[in-house]
Formats: structure tokens, sequence, C-alpha cells
């Protein structure tokens, strides 16, 4: 690499002017890089969402999810298969391999859907989604008014606000809460249907669903002009929906008019939303891949006036949370982390070298490696987030430790004499090898987070790429840069002179410590085995998980009652919680959601929105500490009575990393509940588990009508005919769209019985329904009791199971989900079932087993890459002991500071790899040159340890400092950087002290084993 050296030094003007450029382009790009607060993670996972609107779990599962299952089971690539059918709603999720073709998976999937579809229920439409974290809002808004006039703003806002939000650049959905949508409704009198026979629910969803169409049917020929053919019907208003012909009797035509009550009525199926106590609109905003999360919230931010001047009135538009503002503080603090890190590293070299301008050409490489990497990240689209900060900010300690070694080693040539240039190159060629080994190593860690794969993988492959971009940067700033700088700021008069062979002050310190190390060599080996034992014997201490709370300055509510509760119980029992929430100082804003949105995401999302649940999202001043500030709105909700259960979470609800699942199988449905009942009574009985709940425990009271198969034939019924009859009186169904003045509404069929506002079981009994011979009561022909029915109903590669979940109270994932296998272990299930442990926890094994199988790879590439540096196979072998050790200083610097061993921690293990054996690479490389100029193996060694204890000390404090702010976690980011400084910090402080020392001695002893094997000299010079 030398060869970089002297061609910079020859082009001097060149280099300084390719800077210039550099600096120049980066004041253009860094601006324009997009801002978000974790980069795009595609999970290997295709959700299929589907809304049937009051149908019970039971039917859900059997209409809706049990089709879809069998339709989807085929998929190629599929690992896993699990769905969730609760009131309305079916959610299956479908898991493929991470690495899998998921565009080609999510095709796949569509075709299956599609086929599925003619065997699904009238109105129901499958959303099939790949799940990535652009689908959550990025902002959430209010819109109020005094009064009650929110009604009347909910069209207004469809109208205006929406689709200026839809316009913004980066947008890709704006979806509407508490908006009073309308439909139109198709009341049928079941008396007057059950005198025409010819008519029943599927003639009437027949002509509801053509009463407007238009369908090509061919082209004619005419005077040599060929005229496509289309037929067309259209019912555009309520007369002419009225008079659309049903039947042709004796009496005549039987219309819908005839037989139904049509009208324009307020949708059944909505959400309710009230922000700080007032009903309100809510507007969820989410951005597609490529959107910028921070120009998105500036230009919502920017209309907000212009848009409630439109609304008029008193109308006001209020953010209830905004992530950008999250991110630009993230960004913001970790930059300050990254600055005042860079300034304690500056701060060192000049306590070191004691020289300014030295001080100067080795500063220039954080600046230089921080804008290299920055250029790469423009160039390759790729965002700045947490996660790439993060990585910028760890790199900072580590981009100026080849630009120190090479000043150093520059620095001590022209104090030994040489002039200028000379020393430049010379300083710099020395040195070249090992900076470009330990530069390699450092980077080649990362390699495997490619081939494991995994969570894991997918979250830090950012990280890596960005430590990368400025540790390549920062080698050439080294071998180019620094070089070429020093000719400039440096010569012999302003460092003066020393004797080479004349100890410092820091060498006349460390010498002592060496020689007694190297005299007795077995004593010092089995020292520091029994510290690393010791340190190893701490680990069982550690608490594990998979984050640390993000640091959001937001929490989830969620307030469930009775399950069956309708809209107005819920709303008041949520005023309650609404009354507790206002009073508590730490809370700033909150936004409560009641009722199903139809999406996946956001407010009112997924299979969690009913009726009987109430969320809110819940903003903390930013001055508050979430810890604190969660604990305070804990106890306050805690005191509240009557109001159902209500469990408080931090963030916003974008999936829960604490919880874990005990997944019960058994074909037997009775032998399933005898199990679910035994697992639950084993988690309720662990000390740590919080909020445990059990699906298959959950149950509310329905109405079956069980039809009597012998009555009904005799009648001249069936059970789809019965079934579609008391639909229609319960509410009835969605069956198709129409267009009318009011605009493009949904039709819903129901059953009107004037006098009678709310169905009951006597009435059901007497539901007249047309027979062969008359109509008959469904009385008749089907028994009606009430019964217990599930409320969720799950499924795992399409059998039914039972899940038991509960939550980590504390910070230790791992612990809690030891305590349950051993509950779980000891717990008497029937014979024929079987659990498994899921959730959390299976994503926590699953992450340590994927980053342990990296780190072992990794420890061979470093192995591999250090033999090809060497050229023989003994040497690098010592190196790698210094990897082990580091984990003395890591262990207990996790349990000090309280840090749990997670994700975040992990990669910092596997970063440390690579960085612990640079140091030990620079000390070796001058032993081998020192060698092979012929001297005795321990005057090699020492000289080479008393040379290289500057810049070794100087690299690692230089990077302890840098990480410092990091370790502190200040920044909002920190959940992600906080553990991963730690590790660095901890392990690196061990490896350093371990290294001037162990390594050596471990050095020698090889080299004499080699001679005795050998029977001479162990030389260097012998190839691999």
């Amino acid at each position: 690499m030398s060869w970089f050296t002297r061609m910079a030094l020859a082009n001097r003007s060149v280099v300084a002017l390719a800077v210039v450029a550099i600096i120049l382009l980066s004041i253009f790009a860094v601006p324009r890089i997009q801002q978000e607060l974790i980069p795009e993670i595609e999970f290997p996972v295709i959700t299929v969402f589907t809304r049937l609107p009051d149908a019970s779990p039971e039917e859900v599962e059997q209409t809706l999810t049990i089709p879809l299952e069998t339709a989807i089971q085929g998929t190629q690539g599929l690992d896993q298969l699990d769905s969730y059918s609760t009131e309305g709603t079916s959610v299956i999720i479908a898991q493929f391999g991470f690495g899998a073709d998921l565009d080609q998976a999510l095709v796949d999937m569509e075709e299956a859907v599609s086929r599925a579809q003619a065997r699904l229920p009238q109105g129901s439409q499958p959303q099939v989604q790949a799940i990535n974290v652009d689908q959550f809002p990025v902002m959430q808004l209010a819109v109020t008014t005094e009064g009650d006039g929110v009604a009347e703003l909910g069209a207004q806002v469809a109208r205006t606000v929406a689709p200026e939000f839809e316009s913004i650049d980066g947008v890709a959905a704006v979806t509407l809460t508490g908006v009073e949508s309308r439909e139109l409704r198709v009341a049928v009198r079941p008396q007057a249907l059950a005198q025409v026979p010819q008519v029943n629910p599927t003639a009437l969803f027949s002509a509801i669903q053509t009463a407007n169409v238009s369908l090509p049917a061919g082209s004619i020929t005419q005077d040599g002009l060929v005229l496509p053919v289309t037929v067309t019907s259209a019912a555009d208003s309520l007369a002419a929906l009225r008079g659309l012909p049903l039947a042709q009797t004796d009496a005549g035509t039987v219309t819908l008019g005839d037989v139904a009550e049509l009208s324009v009525e307020p949708s059944s199926a909505q959400t309710i939303t009230r922000t700080n106590g007032r009903d309100s609109i809510g507007i969820s905003i989410a951005k597609t891949r490529d959107g910028n999360v921070v120009d998105i919230a500036t230009e919502v931010e920017a209309l907000l006036p212009q848009l409630e001047e439109r609304l008029g009135g008193d109308a006001q538009i209020v953010t209830v949370s905004n992530q950008a503002e999250f991110v630009e503080q993230s960004i913001s603090s970790m930059w300050e982390e990254g600055i005042i890190g860079a300034f304690f590293a500056v701060v060192v070299i000049f306590l070191f070298l004691r020289h300014f301008r030295s001080t100067i050409v080795a500063g220039i490489s954080i600046p230089l490696s921080v804008i290299g990497a920055l250029l790469i990240i423009w160039g390759g689209g790729t965002s700045l987030n947490i996660l790439t900060l993060g990585g910028l900010t760890i790199a900072i300690g580590r981009v100026i430790d080849d630009s120190i070694v090479v000043l150093e080693n520059i620095y001590r040539h022209l104090q030994e004499g040489e002039n200028v240039e000379t020393a430049a190159y010379e300083g710099t060629k020395e040195v070249s090898a090992a900076i470009t080994a330990s530069t390699l190593t450092t980077v080649a860690v990362f390699l495997p987070l490619g081939l494991v794969g995994g969570i894991s993988a997918e979250f830090f492959r950012p990280f890596a790429f960005t430590v990368t971009y400025a540790l390549v940067a920062s080698l050439f700033v080294a071998l180019i840069v620094v070089p070429v700088v020093a000719t400039w700021l440096l010569s012999k008069r302003s460092v003066g002179s020393r004797d080479p062979h004349k100890p410092g002050g820091l060498q006349r310190a460390y010498l002592p410590a060496l020689n007694w190390a190297l005299e007795h060599r077995a004593i010092t080996a089995f020292g520091a085995i029994a510290v690393f034992v010791g340190a190893v014997a701490l680990a069982p201490f550690l608490s594990t998980n998979l984050l640390d709370q993000s640091g959001e300055n937001v929490l989830t509510v969620t307030q469930e009652l009775p399950v069956g509760t309708g809209t107005a119980e819920t709303l008041k029992a949520a005023e309650a919680v609404e009354s507790e929430l206002a009073s508590v100082d730490a809370v700033e804003t909150y936004q409560m959601t009641v009722g199903s949105s139809d999406q996946l995401f956001g407010p009112g999302g997924g299979f969690g929105g009913s009726s009987s649940q109430a969320q809110f999202v819940v903003v903390l001043d930013k001055e508050v500490e979430l810890a604190e500030a969660e604990h305070e709105v804990r106890e306050t909700l805690a005191s509240l009575d009557g109001v159902g259960d209500i469990s408080v979470q931090p963030g916003s609800g974008g999936g829960d990393l604490s919880q874990l699942e005990v997944r019960i199988f058994a074909d037997d449905p009775a032998v399933l509940r005898e199990a679910n009942q035994a697992a639950l009574a084993a988690v309720s009985s662990v000390p740590d588990a919080g909020n445990v709940s059990s699906n298959l425990n959950q149950t509310r009271p329905q109405l079956q009508v069980s039809v009597r198969p012998a009555d009904a034939v005799a009648a001249g019924t069936d059970p789809s005919q019965i079934a579609s009859t008391v639909r229609l009186l319960l509410g009835g169904m969605i069956v198709g769209q129409v267009q009318l003045e009011e605009g493009d509404l949904p039709v819903r069929l129901t059953a009107d019985i004037p006098g009678v506002p709310e169905p009951t079981p006597e009435l059901l009994s007497q539901v007249p329904l047309p027979g062969a011979a008359g109509q008959v009561s469904l009385g008749q022909v089907a028994d009606i009791a009430v019964v217990d029915g599930p409320v969720q109903i799950t499924h795992t590669g399409g059998r039914r199971t039972a899940t038991v979940t509960a939550e980590a109270e504390g910070q230790d994932l791992g612990a809690l989900s030891s305590e349950i296998e051993t509950a779980m272990a000891a717990a008497d299930l029937p014979e024929g079932a079987r659990w498994e442990l899921g959730g959390a926890s299976e994503m926590l094994n699953e992450v340590f087993v994927s980053l342990g199988i990296a780190m072992s790879m990794a420890v061979l590439i470093v192995y591999i890459i250090m033999v090809g540096t060497f050229r023989q196979l003994l040497g690098p072998l010592v190196l790698l002991v210094s990897i082990p050790f580091a984990a003395i200083g890591a262990v207990p610097m996790l349990l000090v500071t309280r840090t749990s061993l997670g994700m975040p921690s992990l990669i910092g293990l596997l970063m440390l790899i690579g960085i612990v054996v640079t140091n030990a690479i620079v000390l070796l490389d001058l032993v081998t040159q020192f060698r092979e100029q012929g001297m005795e193996l321990l005057e090699a060694v020492r000289e080479g340890a008393r040379r290289r204890l500057r810049p070794i000390l100087m690299t690692a404090v230089a990077t302890i400092l840098a990480l410092t702010p990091m370790a502190l976690g200040l920044s909002e980011g920190a959940f992600v950087s906080r553990p991963l400084a730690v590790v660095v910090i901890g392990g690196l402080f061990s490896s350093t002290a371990l290294t001037l020392i162990i390594v050596p001695v471990l050095y020698t002893s090889a080299e004499r084993m080699k001679q005795r094997v050998f029977g001479r000299s162990a030389r260097v010079e012998e190839s691999a």
C-alpha cells in the first residue's frame, strides 16, 4: 500500500485540490441525505388482513381464515403460517426465511388469495401486504372544534385536508379515524320477503351488485367503422334502486322497494377518536420507502395554517405525535456526541505528543473520514438514522487510529533526524501493512452478518456498512492525506530530537512490568486465564433482552373492557382514563381511538381494534424521563376502578419486544382447553411475568343458532339460507358499492323489524323463513341458546392452538424465558398436548445463535487476514488470544452500567473482535521487522513493545474517550448506541492492558516451543 503514499507525496497539490473538492461536494450532498428513525427493514413477513364486520371469531375462522390458509399453505418458501381470528377480523401472518424473494412471494400470495376469493363471504376484501417499518404512521394529527361540530367536519377533512397531505412527496397513505362514514342501508322487511318465495338473500345480493355495471360486449362494424359495444346498467338514485326488479309473480313485478326500506345512514362500522378529551378527527400519515420523515413533517406543519383557514370556524389541527421530532433530536444529539468524542480524541493526541501541529495532522482524519462515509451514504441512497449515525459515532473512535499510528511513526522518524519528506514516506511505509491489516480485520468481522442472516443482520447491516465506509475512508486518509499534510506542517526543528535507544517516561514505567512478565511467563499466563475465567463467571448475572427502551417520549395505553362491550359503554369508561391522563403533569397530549379502522397498522388497526377496546397514544413532555413518566402514568391509572384492564407500554405501538408466548398444541379441543389452563397457571406462578393472559381463556357470551337438519329439510330451507336471514337481522352485511349523489357508498343489506329496536333471543325464534310450503319460523327448524364463545382463535400451521402471553416487567427477558421454561417443564399437561416457547423469547434465541455463529466466523476471517499479513500460521494464533481477553472488560462493564446483553451489545462484541487485534497487529508487525533484521527474540519483543507502546496507548485511549459520550446514553438513540459503546470501551480497556503484556509473553512462548520442536531457531520467515 506504500505506493499510494509515494504517489500522494509526488502530487501534493492534486491531493490538496481533491480534499477541497470532497469538502465542497459534502456541503451540497449531506443536507440532501434522507433522514428517518430506523432504516428500511424488509421483514420476510406477509400478512393477509380481512374484515367481516359483526362476525363472531368462529364465523371468521370458518368463512375467512380456513379458506385463506388452505390457499396460502402451498406458497413456495413458506416457513411458518400463523392466524388470528377475532370478532370481525382475520389476520394471517406468513413468515418466510430471511433472504427469500419477498416480491415473488407477495405475487404468489396475492394469486393464492385471489383463487380463494370466490369462497369468501360477500363484501370481504383481503388486503395482502408485506410488513415493513414504513407502514407505521410517521405523524398523527387531530382536527378539533368547539361544540359538536366534529361530525360535520369529517367530510370536509376527507375532501380538503387529506388530499393536500397525500400530494406531499414521500407520503404513501393518509388514514382518517373518527370520520362519520355513510352507507346505503337496504333494510329488508322479513314479513314482506317471506311472501315472495322466489326472492331470497342471494337474489338481493345479485340485484344490488348489478345495479351499476359497465361491461364490454364485443364490437360491430357500421359504415366501415368498428364500434365497441358496452352494456351498462345505472341506478344512481334511491328512486332507481327502489325500482330494481327482483322477481315476477302473478301479482306483478316485485321490486327492491317492495321488500326493503332504502336510506343513506351513518355507517355502523367506524372509529371514534378524541384528542385531549374532545371529539376529533384523527389523521395518520405513513411514508413511502423513499420518503424523508423530516421533509414530510416540515411540509405538513407548513400546510397547517392554511388548512385550518380553509376548514373555517374554530377548527384546529393539532399535532399529536411527530416522529420527525424524535428523528431530528436523535440525529442532533448523536452528532453532538460524535463531535464531543472527536474533541476528546484530539485532546488525547495533543497530551501524548504535546505538539499542536502534529495534533492537527492527525485530527483531520476524523472529519475527512466522516465526510467520506457520508458521501458514500448519499451516493448509495441510504438514510441517516440512529443506526447509520451510531456507526459513524462508533467509527469516530476508530478512524483516528490509523492516522495516529502513521503520525506517531512520522513524528518518531523526524525526532531521530530524518528530513520531513523522508520521514513522511518511510514512517508511513513502515506501518502501512499493519494499519491495512488492522483496518481490514475490523471491517471483515461484519461479513458474517450477510451470511447468517436473521433479524440482527437486517437491523444492523446499515450500521456495518457505515462503519466500513468510515474505516476504509480513514485508511486512505492515513496513507495519502496525513503524509502530505505532515510535510507541510512538521519539520525536524518543530518536533525536536530524541535518542531512539533511550526509553521515554511511559516506556520506563512499562518495561519493568514487561520484563517481569517475560521472565515469569507461566505465572503471567495462568494469572490472565484466572482473570478471564472470573470475568466469564460473571456472565450469568447479565440481563438479556432484544433492545432497551427506545427513548421516545410516547406511551401507548390500552384499555380492555369485557368482550362485547358496546361503543357507548367503552367511551364512558375511557372518559375516566382521559380525566386521569389530563391530571398528569408529564402528559402533553393524548389521543384516544375506539373501534376498527379497517387497517392493519395505526390507531384502531389490526385485530386489536374493537368496540370494547380504547387505545391511547400519550405524548409526554420532552423534559421528563420516560421511565419515570411511565411509572407515574401506570400508578395513576391503577387507582381507577370499574374501567376494565389497563396496560401501559413505552413506544407508539410499533411492536412489543418484551412479550413472550407459550403456544399449546392439541388435536382434541377438550385436551387443548385443559392444557391451556395448566399452562396459564404455570406462567402465572412466575414472579417476573406480568400481564399474563390466554386467548383461549377469554370467552364472551354469544347466541348460537343450531339448525336441526331434519326439520330444515322438511320445511324446505337449508342452513345457508337460515344463516343469511339471521345475519340480516343482526346487523346485516356489506354486499357491494353503488354510486349515488352522496358519492360511492357501500351497501349494507340488513333486516328491519318495526317496533323492535334490538333483536332478542325470543324474537329470533319467531323470525319468518321462506319454505317450500310457505313461511316457517326460525324456532321451528333451529335451537337458540346463549353459549360462551372464544374471543380469539389462533392457528399455527393450520391447526388450532392456545397462546399464553406474558410480559417481562424488568429488562431481563432471558431470565424470564428460563423461569417460564422451568415452570412449563414442571406443569402437568394432559396426554396429547405439547408446548413451545415463542414471541420475543424465540427472537432472542435466534439472535444469540445467529450472532454467535457470526462471531465464530469473524474470528476465522480475522485469522485468515493475519495469516496473509504475517505469512505464517503460528504468529496470528497468538494475536487471536487478545480476542477472548476482551471479555475481561466487556462483561464487568455491562454489569456495572446495568446494560443488557442484547442485539446492540452482541454487535459490539462482534465489532470488538476486529478492534482488539489492531493493537496486537501493530505491535507484532514491528517485532517481525526487527527479527527479520537479525535481532534476537527477546530483544526484538522488548524493542518492538517499547516503540509501539505510545501509538497503542494513544489509539486505545482516543477510542475509549471518543466513545464515552455514547456510553453515557444521553441521546434519544442511546438504546442502540449505548450498549455498543459500553461493550467496546470495556473490551478495549482490558484487551489493551493485556495485549501489552500477554501478547509478548505468548509470542515468546510460542517461538521457544517452535525452537524446541524443530531444533532450531524459530525464524519469522517460515512460510505458512
